[in-house]
């Protein structure tokens, strides 16, 4: 990570804990782009593709989520995540 990133991470830390109610606006967005993308039949991750019929992901944000949670399982299996 250079140490422009860094600097932002920390930032945007810090503000999130000072100002909570930048959380709960920022939520309240999440939850009304989610609905209205479902809604639309646009998929709800990349925003850029249609989603698959009767699913809110269009097949390639789909995959990549199953082989997430397939390495994810993998590595909790082999004790190297906590959780």
């Amino acid at each position: 990570m250079t140490d422009r990133t860094e600097y932002n991470r920390l930032y945007m830390r810090r503000y999130r804990a000072e100002h909570p109610e930048y959380m709960k606006r920022r939520n309240e967005y999440n939850k009304v782009r989610y609905d209205w993308l479902k809604s639309k039949g646009v998929c709800a991750s990349c925003a850029a593709a249609d989603a698959v019929p009767g699913k809110v992901y269009c097949a390639g944000c789909g995959a990549r989520s199953r082989e997430y949670k397939r390495l994810w399982r993998e590595r909790k299996k082999q004790g190297s995540v906590s959780g």
